[in-house]
């Protein structure tokens, strides 16, 4: 009995200290795995999809129908769920990201242009579907720069930081997913630029091309949430690896990111929707201006042309202009080191109305349509999804920038009775100066929905000086404005206002995601008058090669096997000269 009692004695002991032992209910690491593991499967699964319609031809029902975009959408959704709930678990999400950054970013990329895609041949115009076989950069000529403008100071900041991160990395996995991630950019940005935009999808594979497009599409808008995301914490790691002053270089790293995977995003979307209607439009080219001609503006050959020196004259006074906003706004920078007073606040808002002034004096002195010409009085575009992620990218810098101007013009009227005097104005002048930044975005959403990449590529009103005068200047000012906003994301007084001002979580989520944003939209604008001034030079080039053109019928030859066409055309300095072109028949 007393053997018995210290048994039971010993056993409610037990299972006392069981039920005291704490319950561990952290599913944090489970869900990270099991998000994880399900976006991975969907990649491959999508990957396998495309493989097997392409060796065996089935799958045809996911691939040739609809369910291909239910898919998409499906998989977008799982890639935004498994970026919020996971990316705190660094090692898991590390992997994940290396994961899909190796197989679907670079193989799968290289893989399916390989496979899928062919050189475009004169013997075989039609697909095996009976539709015309058109390159995939056909309606979209001027984004492949675009992407490798944006791709060259990214990798070269992504490369500056995968070398830091080699050293004093986070964690053992940091370091691995920023060289792979820079190795993936190069790739994606090489294939598009040099291979993929020249090439057309293979006789029966233009829904697989499509399918191909989608997986690109959706892998690129989950990095796009990813560098939202994690923005916050790489920025802590930059700054205790480089210090404070690296803020500026970081907030440009930003917003190069957001801008190059969203951009990847819906490029490869718009292709892949592309594919799957037939039912192409012909692109810009082939109604404004003869394809022939633009295709010999591209060429070396350029260097040969006869100059127009009045027009480069007036394009030279825009660069003038230009290049003096851009010093002012170094100078205004030096105000954070102490070595100028606030009133250099002043040269942004001049910036602002340099913009604003010459966009409305551009638009004022359009002759590029004549009023009666309803088919070519209209705005045309290379692509549509990235003209509607422009526009949203502009209005969430609108958004920013008039809270943001708003909560300084209630501190600065807050400081106004107190003693300190200094930082009163320094307050007044940001208010005025984020209240431009405010206005200029309408102005640039204005100029930039009515004005598209081809605006005043057209005989007469390209060789006015008068447009290339404004134009050269309203892009110079933007790439000013462009400085000044990169130079303002220094973590300055206004910043530390905000840790303070006890704004909600939601307001401060969405500030720091938004700047970066608003820096994708300033570098699209300037690089959408970049494309605007470099195609109205062409023409300024080539309007001689137009005017000859015209006369074909009537100066060519009856006979033989070659044609000759004459054109003449006046110099400035009122002589006449004659050019000679032989064309063979």
């Amino acid at each position: 009995m007393q053997f018995s009692s210290l048994s039971n004695g010993k056993e409610s002991s037990l299972s006392s200290k069981d039920a005291s032992a704490p319950v561990t209910l952290d599913v944090s690491i489970t869900t990270a795995v099991i998000l994880a593991t399900l976006s991975s499967f969907l990649f491959f699964l999508a990957c396998i999809i495309v493989f097997i319609y392409f060796k065996w031809r089935l799958c045809r029902h996911v691939v040739e129908t609809r369910i291909g975009l239910v898919v998409f959408f499906l998989g977008a959704l799982l890639t935004l769920i498994t970026t919020l709930s996971s990316y705190e678990e660094q090692e898991i999400y590390a992997v994940y990201r290396l994961t899909l950054l190796a197989s679907c970013g670079i193989g799968v990329l290289m893989i399916g242009c390989a496979m899928l895609f062919e050189n475009p041949s004169p013997d075989r115009p039609l697909d095996d579907y009976g539709y015309e076989r058109l390159s995939v950069g056909y309606m979209h000529g001027s984004l492949g720069m675009i992407i490798w403008v944006i791709t060259i100071p990214l990798s070269i900041l992504e490369l500056f930081f995968a070398i830091g991160a080699a050293r004093k990395a986070p964690n053992t996995m940091y370091a691995a997913v920023r060289y792979t991630a820079l190795a993936q950019k190069i790739v994606q940005a090489s294939v598009y630029y040099f291979s993929l935009r020249h090439k057309v999808a293979r006789g029966d594979m233009r829904m697989a091309c499509s399918w191909l497009f989608k997986i690109i599409s959706v892998f690129n808008f989950a990095f796009f949430i990813d560098s939202l995301v994690t923005s916050n914490s790489d920025n802590d790691f930059v700054l205790s690896l480089f210090g404070n002053g690296f803020s500026i270089v970081k907030s440009a790293y930003n917003a190069l990111l957001i801008d190059y995977r969203l951009l990847c995003c819906l490029l490869f979307l718009e292709h892949s929707l592309e594919l799957m209607d037939v039912r192409i439009n012909r692109p810009i080219g082939d109604i404004l201006f003869n394809p022939e001609a633009s295709e010999a503006m591209m060429q070396d050959s350029l260097a040969s042309a006869v100059v127009n020196v009045e027009i480069s004259h007036s394009s030279g006074y825009g660069y003038v202009i230009g290049l003096i906003l851009v010093a002012m706004q170094l100078v205004t920078g030096l105000q954070y080191l102490g070595f100028v007073g606030e009133w250099t606040n002043m040269f942004p808002i001049l910036a602002c109305g340099v913009v604003i002034i010459f966009g409305l004096l551009l638009l004022s002195g359009d002759t590029s349509f004549p009023e009666n010409n309803r088919e070519r009085k209209w705005r045309e575009t290379e692509s549509k999804a990235i003209d509607i992620m422009v526009c949203f990218m502009g209005t969430i810098g609108f958004i920013f920038w008039f809270m943001k101007a708003s909560y300084c013009g209630l501190w600065a009227s807050q400081y106004s009775s107190t003693t300190d005097i200094e930082f009163y104005q320094y307050l007044s002048w940001t208010t005025i100066k984020n209240f431009a930044y405010a206005i200029v975005i309408i102005f640039q959403l204005y100029f930039f929905v009515k004005m598209g990449p081809h605006f005043g590529c057209d005989r007469e009103s390209s060789r006015q000086r008068a447009k290339h005068f404004y134009v050269t200047t309203i892009m110079m000012a933007l790439f000013a404005l462009l400085i000044s906003l990169v130079i303002d994301e220094f973590n300055g007084r206004v910043e530390k206002l905000l840790a303070e001002a006890h704004i909600s979580s939601t307001m401060s989520i969405f500030f720091q995601a938004a700047a970066p944003i608003h820096l994708g939209f300033s570098l699209h604008m300037f690089l959408h008058f970049f494309i605007m001034s470099r195609r109205l030079s062409q023409f300024q080039y080539n309007w001689q090669y137009n005017q000859a053109e015209e006369h074909q019928h009537s100066q060519q030859s009856s006979s033989g096997n070659t044609g000759v066409w004459i054109a003449l055309y006046k110099s400035p300095l009122g002589e006449k000269f004659q050019h000679t072109w032989i064309k063979a028949r």
